[in-house]
């Protein structure tokens, strides 16, 4: 069964929506992470995908943000997940895949061809890491 993955900034708001009883506003989550909120309502629907493999609804209000409301066991097993190292580095956001060529190649005894990279640290998509 494939569980669907969410990427490093999405997991952060995630979990600020997560560990809170009201509703946030998109600019509030924005200005925790230091990013605007169209990047914040951007991931929503990423973040609702992922939400909904496990049988949970995001709720969005109007002028007011967006709400999880489920209960307290569930809530702390989903900040659990999304807190477990990412295992699948197609989901790193491009500074996270660069750091990791970064010490792959620093870490190499020998020369490494792109494509040699791409499958050392996993990547699903050469043009993910040609463009890295």
């Amino acid at each position: 069964m494939y569980i669907q993955m969410i990427d490093t900034r999405s997991r952060e708001i995630l979990e600020i929506i997560l560990k809170s009883d009201n509703p946030v506003a998109c600019k509030d989550i924005g200005r925790i992470l230091h990013i605007s909120a169209r990047m914040v309502r951007y991931r929503l629907n990423s973040i609702n995908s992922w939400l909904k493999a496990r049988n949970v609804d995001l709720i969005l209000k109007t002028k007011q943000g967006a709400l999880i409301t489920i209960s307290d066991d569930l809530r702390g097993k989903l900040i659990s997940e999304i807190n477990e190292p990412v295992t699948d580095y197609s989901v790193l956001l491009p500074n996270e895949r660069i750091y990791i060529i970064i010490i792959t190649l620093l870490t190499s005894s020998q020369p490494l061809a792109v494509k040699q990279i791409a499958l050392k640290c996993v990547f699903r998509c050469m043009s993910t890491s040609d463009s890295d």
